[in-house]
């Protein structure tokens, strides 16, 4: 003979307690997110001016451009591709990662766990001026590209010598003769141009 086990009344009187234990978090969502993307819907519906202000009055017009202009359908295709390519290189990249680190033990997994779970924990203001720094004007791959001659400035500036040399040639319009001397130029002197 076989006995059912009856249901454990203990589960049953925690589904309160664990929507009570949600309730909060649901509620700053439901501001901090959902109404503003309410309020983005209903702004939607506002009639434009040509001066790009919105009058409060409800309209179609907005919604019509938007399935009728080629511009938007190429930019949502964009976006979507865009995304999933940003979630394939993700997953490439993490994956192994995840599993080395699945795979590992002792103290080399705990120093990969901090690794790995670190970026997290920094202050976005924090990251936000580090990723300022490397990549601003004078940060570091900015730094690395110039001194490895590949910057657009460094371009730039060839193309306007070589833009003089051709007025001082008479010709109306570029040509590789011009592009290389002033190529030549450039690699006298580095210095000067970088």
């Amino acid at each position: 003979m076989s006995t059912v086990a009856a249901p454990d009344l203990t589960e049953r009187r925690n589904v309160p307690l664990i929507v009570l234990l949600i309730l909060p978090i649901a509620l700053v969502n439901s501001f901090g997110f959902l109404a503003p993307v309410l309020n983005l819907l209903r702004m939607s519906f506002y009639e434009v001016q040509a001066t790009g202000a919105m009058r409060e009055v409800y309209t179609l017009a907005t919604w019509i451009n938007v399935l009728h202009d080629s511009f938007y359908a190429e930019l949502i295709i964009n976006s979507i591709m865009v995304s999933l390519g940003i979630t394939l290189l993700t997953l490439l990249c993490s994956y192994p990662i995840a599993l080395y680190l699945h795979r590992s033990s002792g103290t080399w997994r705990s120093f990969l766990l901090v690794l790995v779970i670190s970026p997290l924990l920094t202050s976005a203001v924090v990251r936000t001026y580090g990723w300022i720094a490397i990549l601003s004007e004078n940060g570091l791959v900015n730094n690395a590209i110039t001194k490895l001659g590949f910057s657009a400035r460094g371009y730039d500036r060839i193309l306007k010598v070589a833009r003089t040399i051709a007025d001082l040639d008479g010709a109306e319009d570029l040509e590789p003769k011009h592009l290389s001397e002033a190529v030549q130029y450039r690699t006298l002197d580095r210095n000067l141009w970088l």
